[in-house]
């Protein structure tokens, strides 16, 4: 009752706060499809998996449309996908939140992260609307609302019909709160990237024959400061396997010549003609188009992340691909905070964080013992197998969803 009251007098109050601007946003005035789904984003975590959700949503349910809402806040660099808006907008009020309900109509509602509105969340629930929670990795605070709001949190908690926790700890507050438990699905991380890498393996079958038994390593799109460390790491490492082999991609092909420069000046031999086929035994680096990035993440135990090294602020740094193909990952410390996959592969000690040049060198020759390799790669290739499982499941749940509400009287 307590609880109930609360959640009352917020709504009260938040009547007679002051007004944003008059939302005027085409994404609430475009024509409505007959199923339409927002997304509610919280953080910047939130936002790629909501985007991977939307793309596994829709594979299934062409028609469906999808709004996705932030708040003004949050800057966020929205990918480009097929049947979906954005929009910013404070929910934080009667009317605000009254006019999405009326604008839009959802047939569902995706809250990815934290910071609920309780005042939008009471008025779905009065129109039936499905109400589904999504933790995200990087959003702790669960509900906008002052503390002193006695019962408003557990009250705002219970308004969903469905939650998905990334872990049982977070999965124990929702109980705690008085959730209930079957509709609680506790299932680990949901996956935040593309599971569709597509390689050309008789191009990987035929280079894998010139390497022949060479042991080597991939350092992928580095950049003008990352070329002298990665040389003098590969020198290091023929001293006491000298049959290594480097491969390298450049983030821009202006470098070239200081690669060139760079290897030559450690008495190196380079390989760098546009025929990779044509390579010999004495030589001991090779330059790849970074077009064959993922092939080279397949053909090598260890692969250097570039870019993460050099303090290249604001570089997006994927892992994924070579997560994917099998590699150990080693990477700098140079990466974005927001970057969801590195954070998870840190927790799982699947990735190998390097400082400097010396780091580096000492990072290879532990790796260079194949089994301490496959333990990384294997490591690695578990986060994004878990993410993809977690994924499905909770496409799986939407999809039942959407379903049940469409053969439910309107």
């Amino acid at each position: 009752m307590a609880s109930q009251l609360s959640l009352h007098l917020y709504s009260l109050a938040n009547r007679f706060k002051p007004q944003p601007s008059p939302i005027n946003n085409s994404a609430l005035k475009s024509p409505q499809s007959a199923e339409r789904i927002l997304f509610f984003i919280s953080s910047h975590g939130s936002l790629p998996i909501a985007e991977r959700l939307w793309r596994d949503i829709s594979y299934e349910r062409p028609q469906t449309t999808a709004l996705f809402i932030s708040p003004p806040s949050l800057s966020l660099a929205y990918n480009e996908m097929e049947n979906a808006e954005h929009a910013q907008m404070d929910l934080d009020t009667p009317q605000n939140a009254q006019l999405l309900l009326q604008a839009v109509k959802p047939s569902m509602c995706v809250w990815i992260g934290g910071h609920f509105h309780p005042i939008f969340l009471k008025m779905a629930k009065k129109k039936s609307i499905p109400l589904l929670s999504i933790e995200a990795w990087d959003c702790d605070i669960l509900v906008d609302a002052p503390s002193f709001y006695l019962g408003l949190k557990k009250q705002t908690l219970n308004l969903f019909d469905h939650v998905i926790a990334h872990e049982q700890e977070r999965a124990d507050m929702w109980t705690r709160n008085g959730f209930p438990k079957h509709d609680l699905h506790t299932i680990g991380p949901l996956a935040s990237y593309d599971q569709t890498l597509e390689i050309d393996q008789r191009k990987v079958d035929e280079m894998s024959k010139h390497i022949g038994s060479r042991p080597c390593w991939f350092a992928a799109n580095l950049h003008p400061e990352e070329i002298t460390p990665i040389i003098q790491a590969h020198k290091s490492i023929l001293r006491k396997s000298h049959r290594a082999l480097l491969a390298i991609s450049l983030n821009d092909d202006i470098s070239l010549n200081s690669l060139i420069e760079t290897a030559n000046k450690n008495n190196l031999s380079i390989f760098s003609e546009s025929n990779p086929e044509q390579i010999v035994e004495s030589d001991q680096i090779i330059f790849i188009n970074k077009k064959d990035n993922d092939i080279w993440h397949r053909l090598s135990p260890i692969s250097f992340l570039g870019g993460s090294l050099a303090d290249t602020s604001g570089i997006d740094i994927n892992p994924y691909p070579a997560a994917a193909m099998g590699s150990a990952i080693i990477n700098g410390p140079h990466f974005e905070k927001e970057n969801e996959l590195f954070a998870r592969l840190k927790n799982a000690d699947a990735n190998y964080t390097v400082n400097n040049g010396t780091d580096l060198r000492n990072a290879l020759i532990e790796l260079f013992d194949a089994n301490k390799a496959a333990l990384y790669a294997m490591a690695a290739w578990k986060v994004i197998s878990d993410g993809a499982e977690a994924s499905e499941y909770v496409n799986n749940l939407v999809q039942d969803i959407l379903d049940t509400s469409e053969r439910s009287p309107q």
